[in-house]
């Protein structure tokens, strides 16, 4: 019988997701909480089968405010493409369910939309890095990248003003687009440290 996860794997939770989880618990209704982090246990899970199917160990799951990092030897280019869709696509599985579990469908298909947003080291940006380096030289390849991830951060601002003081939807448009835009920035920055 074969493990899922080597002996050796590493899970480590930052300490500030229990103080974001914490508050989340006092802003968010409960039922609402649980089916989020439903959406987002069954997206990691669809990452970690595909990692699995492909035959490749994972080395470490770092979880924190930014998200799930799932760590794993390099691989080709196509498995990663493929590996990178797996979240999005068990987030797809569970709008096939909203008829039964509404909360869940909705948490998971805003968390599918926010994920495929073409922007490194989200899973769009990793899928289209992916496919555009199969298709493209690697210099061709980065600046399509860079172009189509400041295009989506231009869309992003846009649309945070836009719904903020044109539609009068008051701050969360243009607080999303600040998170977003800050998000990506510091995982951009870690990305280059490590």
């Amino acid at each position: 019988m074969t493990r899922i996860f080597p002996e050796r794997l590493r899970i480590s939770v930052s300490p500030g997701l229990y103080f974001f989880l914490a508050l989340l618990i006092l802003l968010i209704p409960l039922r609402w909480l649980v089916a989020a982090v439903v959406s987002v246990a069954i997206h990691e899970l669809f990452h970690i089968g595909a990692i699995r199917c492909f035959g490749h160990h994972i080395r470490s799951i770092q979880i924190g405010i930014d998200g799930v990092r799932i760590q794993t030897p390099p691989m080709p280019l196509w498995q990663e493409l493929l590996c990178a869709l797996a979240g999005p696509m068990g987030g797809i599985v569970l709008l096939l369910f909203a008829r039964w579990f509404p909360m869940v469908a909705l948490c998971s298909g805003f968390h599918t939309l926010y994920n495929l947003l073409p922007v490194y080291p989200q899973d769009g940006g990793r899928a289209l890095r992916c496919g555009v380096q199969l298709l493209l030289p690697e210099r061709w390849a980065n600046l399509c990248c860079v172009f189509v991830e400041n295009l989506c951060f231009v869309g992003v601002g846009v649309l945070g003003f836009y719904g903020t003081f044109i539609l009068n939807a008051g701050l969360f448009p243009l607080l999303f687009a600040i998170l977003f835009l800050w998000r990506s920035y510091k995982m951009k920055i870690s990305l280059q440290r490590s």
